[in-house]
C-alpha cells in the first residue's frame, strides 16, 4: 500500500504551487501557442485546471462546477469530489525534450521549437508530481474545509458488504443486497436512477452488485444494453432489467426489485475546444517548417470536440506544404484509442528574402556534433520549402534548408 502526503487547503485559496520531477514539463496554451512550464501556480478558471496566469492545461481538465474538492493522484490522475463521490476529471500528460530544452521566460515559462515526447505520469517513467518542494508530496486534495495535512491512500472505491441481518431502519432508497437464488431470505435488489459510464456497454454489473453470489462475475458481465453515443442519453425501462435479470436465473418474485421505472444512461465524456487543438497543429507545422515563415490559420472553427473521458494525446498523421498554403491532419486519442482526427489550414508566407540563382551563400554542415561553415554558390531554390541546392568550391551537391538571409543549414 502506498502511502503520501495529502495536502489540503481552502478552494478559495488562489493557486498551489506544483513542480514536475523527472525532466519533464506540464504543457499551458498561452495565445493559441504551446508552451512549457516545470514549475506552475495551478487554479481552477473558468471550470478548468489552468496556471494562475490564465494559461489553460493542456489536455484540457474540466472541474465540475459544484466540485468541493480536487485530488492529483501520483500517476497524474485528476479527480473532483461532488457530493460524496470522487469522479475522474482527466489526467496530466507531461513532455519531456529529447535534445533541446524548452528556453525559460517569465513567471516559469518556457518555449520550444522542438516536438516533445508526451508521457503520463507512472513508475516507469520515473516522472511524479509533487507540490512546492516538499519531495515526499506525491498528490494534494483541495477541500472546502480547515486546512490539514494527514497521510491518504489512493482514493478507490470501498468494497461492499452483505448486510448480516435485515436493517430495522427504514431506508428511503436501499442499497443493492444481491439475494442468491433460492435462498429464503427476501431483502431484494435496488438500482439507481441514473448512471454515468465511461464504457459503450451496460451491464447488470453497472446496476446491482452481484460480489455475494457464486456466479457473481458471470452476472455483472450480462450485457444489458448500448451505452448512448457522447452527448446523448439513453432511458433503461424497468421492464427490461427485469427481463434480463430473469433471462440470468434470478427470481424476481422471491428477490423482490426496487427502483425507479427507468434508468437514465448517459455517457462520461470531456470538450477538447478548437484552440487547444489548432495550437497542437500549429506547433506541429512550425517544427516543420522553423521560423522563417508567417503563419496564418485558416481553418474554420467547427466548435469544440466532445471525447471519452480518460487521457487525451495528439498525433500529427500528415503535415503537408505547398507554394503558400499547408495542411496538418490532427488526430485525437483518448488511452491511445483512435476517437476524431481534425484538419487545419494555412496561408504561410516566407519572412526571409530567398537569393537568386548564381549568387554565393553561407553554408553551415552539420554532422553529429561536428559543424563546418563555408560558402557555396546557389544553383536551384525551392520557394515552397524554403530549400535551395548548392555548390561548393569542391564542386560538391548540396541542399540545405534556408535559416536566415543568405544562409542555409544542411545535416549530412
Amino acid at each position: 500500500m502506498l502511502n503520501s502526503l495529502v495536502l489540503s487547503i481552502l478552494l478559495s485559496t488562489p493557486s498551489l504551487d506544483v513542480r514536475v520531477d523527472g525532466g519533464a514539463y506540464l504543457r499551458f496554451l498561452r495565445e493559441g501557442r504551446v508552451v512549457y512550464g516545470r514549475t506552475a501556480k495551478l487554479s481552477v478558471l473558468e471550470g478548468r485546471l489552468a496556471h494562475e496566469k490564465g494559461y489553460r492545461l493542456i489536455p484540457e481538465i474540466l472541474i465540475p462546477k459544484n466540485a468541493t474538492g480536487i485530488e492529483i493522484s501520483e500517476d497524474g490522475t485528476v479527480r473532483s469530489q461532488v457530493a460524496s463521490q470522487w469522479i475522474i476529471s482527466g489526467r496530466l500528460v507531461v513532455a519531456k525534450f529529447a535534445s533541446a530544452e524548452p528556453v525559460p521566460e517569465s513567471d516559469g515559462i518556457a518555449i520550444a521549437s522542438d516536438r516533445p515526447t508526451l508521457l503520463t505520469l507512472n513508475v516507469e517513467s520515473g516522472i511524479k508530481i509533487l507540490a512546492g518542494e516538499n519531495a515526499a508530496l506525491v498528490s494534494f486534495r483541495v477541500v472546502a474545509s480547515e486546512s490539514v495535512e494527514r497521510p491518504t491512500t489512493p482514493a478507490t472505491k470501498p468494497p461492499v458488504k452483505p448486510d448480516p441481518k435485515p436493517e430495522t431502519k427504514p431506508e428511503t432508497r436501499p442499497q443493492p443486497q444481491p439475494i442468491i437464488p433460492g435462498t429464503q431470505a427476501a431483502k431484494g435488489l435496488s438500482y439507481p436512477g441514473e448512471l454515468r459510464l465511461n464504457r459503450d456497454r451496460v451491464t447488470l454489473g453497472d446496476l446491482f452488485d452481484f460480489s455475494a453470489m457464486p456466479n457473481g462475475a458471470e452476472l455483472a458481465a450480462t450485457l444489458l444494453e448500448a451505452a448512448p453515443p457522447l452527448g446523448q442519453v439513453r432511458r433503461i425501462d424497468r421492464s427490461r432489467i427485469e427481463m434480463k435479470l430473469r433471462q440470468s436465473g434470478i427470481d424476481i418474485e422471491r428477490n423482490p426489485i426496487t427502483g425507479p421505472e427507468a434508468v437514465v444512461v448517459t455517457r462520461a465524456s470531456q470538450m477538447i475546444t478548437h484552440e487547444v487543438l489548432a495550437a497542437e497543429a500549429l506547433q506541429a507545422l512550425r517544427s516543420t517548417l522553423g521560423e522563417s515563415f508567417r503563419v496564418t490559420d485558416t481553418t474554420r472553427d467547427p466548435g469544440p470536440l466532445r471525447v471519452p473521458e480518460g487521457t487525451v494525446r495528439y498525433s500529427i498523421t500528415q503535415t503537408r506544404n505547398s507554394g503558400n498554403s499547408a495542411t496538418v491532419t490532427l488526430e485525437v486519442l483518448v488511452d491511445d484509442v483512435r476517437h476524431a482526427n481534425r484538419l487545419f489550414q494555412y496561408r504561410i508566407e516566407s519572412l526571409i528574402t530567398l537569393p537568386k540563382v548564381g549568387s554565393t551563400v553561407a553554408i553551415i554542415a552539420q554532422s553529429g556534433g561536428v559543424r563546418i561553415e563555408l560558402q557555396g554558390r546557389v544553383l536551384r531554390v525551392d520557394a515552397a520549402n524554403q530549400t535551395v541546392e548548392v555548390e561548393t568550391p569542391e564542386k560538391n551537391r548540396l541542399t540545405g534548408r534556408l535559416v536566415r538571409e543568405n544562409t542555409i543549414e544542411v545535416i549530412l
